[in-house]
């Protein structure tokens, strides 16, 4: 179903907009009205939106100008800001999702005509396996062998409780006192456990008005990895306040130790997605060779070296890079997820 028949159906008997988008070089014209959701097509940093996002939008009305704006999250779009920015988030290709999660129900179509690469990153956008609607009876045959292996790697990795895995750190009102700790559930819930469990090293100081607060996101793969993460931090703090941890003595023996920022931020998932994102883009660039007409990138990361090439002998350079940016992306996402 095409993004204009979704556009039309919702709009029906509403008030609605024509608005001519710019979309990945090429105009789009859909219409609009209040409520319908939108996909972020860029980063806009000043305005804490980012790639991939969707938002409703709020409201369409005219500014004192008589021009259109549009209101999504509370911020103010001109008309030429909002076509630039967004696109209705009915139907989206699966080059544009990369890199992307998606927490709600979603439909897979034409994967027939999907390569395996293509049918992995569609599928690998959920974070719950079940969200998924595909006909796996269109599918090309010589992919039926390999897919559930595959499906059950994609679910647990997105299900696995420890990508929630965080840092905590534990102080008190009434005296200079402090814990760290680590957890995948809600803090406040991990604060009354402590305080309610004898055996805990903040029991003695229940009535010190103990403070849980988030030192740093952690995701993990197990319970093993969240624990030497856990054991630096405390290696660090207990260096750094000594008597005043109360856990210093959990510190391991033999650990390597590791360098932290004294003030770290909590890092969102979309701050997460760009860091990584960043960090592989950086790293492979896209060069022109013009005297044999290819353009092409030629890189090594981790040791694994990554090669790709488009000629625009028999087709336009314009063309060409639009292929090889996605095979670019495409490898971005793959190494995006290892490392993560």
């Amino acid at each position: 179903m095409s993004h204009k028949i979704c556009c039309n159906r919702f709009t029906e008997n509403l008030e609605y907009y024509e608005i001519d988008f710019k979309y990945q070089g090429h105009r789009e014209k859909y219409r609009v009205s209040n409520g319908m959701p939108m996909m972020v097509t860029q980063n806009m940093r000043n305005k804490d939106m980012f790639n991939m996002e969707q938002y409703n939008i709020d409201r369409i009305n005219e500014n004192d100008e008589g021009n259109l704006v549009f209101t999504l999250n509370g911020t103010v779009f001109s008309h030429s800001e909002f076509s630039e920015s967004f696109i209705p988030a009915f139907c989206v290709t699966v080059y544009k999702y990369q890199g992307g999660i998606i927490s709600t129900p979603y439909n897979i179509y034409a994967a027939e005509k999907m390569d395996k690469k293509q049918v992995y990153t569609a599928l690998s956008r959920t974070k719950e396996l079940n969200h998924v609607h595909l006909d796996t009876t269109k599918l090309n045959p010589k992919y039926k062998i390999r897919m559930p292996p595959l499906c059950v790697t994609v679910n647990s990795y997105f299900n696995d409780d420890y990508h929630k895995g965080q840092i905590y750190k534990i102080t008190f009102k009434h005296n200079d006192k402090l814990y760290i700790g680590s957890s995948i559930r809600n803090l406040q819930e991990r604060l009354n456990e402590h305080v309610t469990t004898k055996s805990s090293a903040i029991f003695k100081y229940k009535d010190d008005e103990p403070i849980i607060v988030p030192v740093i996101r952690a995701p993990c793969k197990d319970r093993q990895e969240l624990n030497r993460v856990e054991a630096e931090y405390i290696r660090y703090y207990s260096e750094k306040y000594g008597d005043r941890l109360l856990n210093k003595q959990l510190v391991p023996k033999q650990t390597v130790k590791i360098e932290y920022k004294h003030q770290a931020q909590i890092e969102t998932e979309n701050q997460m997605r760009e860091r990584l994102r960043q960090k592989f883009g950086d790293k492979i660039k896209i060069k022109d060779d013009p005297m044999n007409k290819l353009l092409y990138y030629d890189t090594k990361v981790d040791g694994k070296r990554y090669r790709s090439v488009a000629k625009y002998k028999k087709q336009t350079k314009e063309e060409a890079l639009i292929k090889i940016t996605a095979k670019q992306q495409q490898l971005i996402d793959e190494l995006t997820i290892q490392f993560n």
